[in-house]
C-alpha cells in the first residue's frame, strides 16, 4: 500500500517559514515569486503589521522579513514588538533599507539589506538567518545535561 502525503499543517515543518512584513505590492509578489522558485523556504507575506501580528499569533516563523519604512511603526521598532510576544530564542529578521548603524542592531540576530538590493544579496542573508534559526532551534531543543 502506497502511502499518501498530506499537506502540511501549522504544526510540520516545511522547510524554513518566512514571514514577510511589506506594504509595497509590488516588491511582495516578487519576493514571493522568487522565493517559490527556493523549495526550502514558506513565505507568508503580510502588507501590514497587524496581518503579521495575526499569523504569529498562531505559527511561529523561522525569521521574519521586515520592510523598515512601514506606515505604523519603523521595523526595528515592529522587530523589537514581536520579540516581546515570542518565548526564546529571539526569531531572527532582516531589515530591508534600514539606516541603522550595525550597534543599534548588535543585541538583536538582524541583518540589514539594504534597498535597491539585488536578489542574491537578500538570498545570502536569508540563508545566514536560516542557518542562525536552526542553530537557536538545536541549542533549545536539546535536553539539559543531568549533574
Amino acid at each position: 500500500m502506497e502511502k499518501q502525503l498530506r499537506p502540511t499543517t501549522p504544526f510540520q515543518r516545511a522547510g524554513t517559514v518566512i514571514l514577510l512584513v511589506d506594504e509595497d505590492t509590488s516588491l511582495r509578489e516578487m519576493l514571493c515569486m522568487a522565493f517559490a522558485g527556493e523549495p526550502s523556504y514558506s513565505v507568508h507575506a503580510t502588507a501590514t503589521t497587524t496581518d503579521a501580528l495575526q499569523f504569529l499569533r498562531f505559527r511561529r516563523p523561522d525569521l521574519v522579513i521586515i520592510d523598515d519604512e512601514l506606515s505604523s511603526s519603523t521595523g526595528l521598532h515592529f522587530y523589537d514588538q514581536i520579540q516581546q510576544h515570542n518565548a526564546f530564542p529571539p526569531i531572527p529578521g532582516i531589515l530591508l533599507s534600514a539606516p541603522l548603524a550595525s550597534r543599534e542592531l548588535e543585541p538583536r540576530p538582524l541583518w540589514i539589506v539594504q534597498e535597491p538590493f539585488d536578489l542574491d544579496t537578500l538570498l545570502t542573508a536569508v540563508k545566514q538567518a536560516a542557518r542562525y534559526a536552526s542553530r537557536q532551534r538545536a541549542e533549545w531543543s536539546c535536553p539539559l545535561p543531568k549533574e
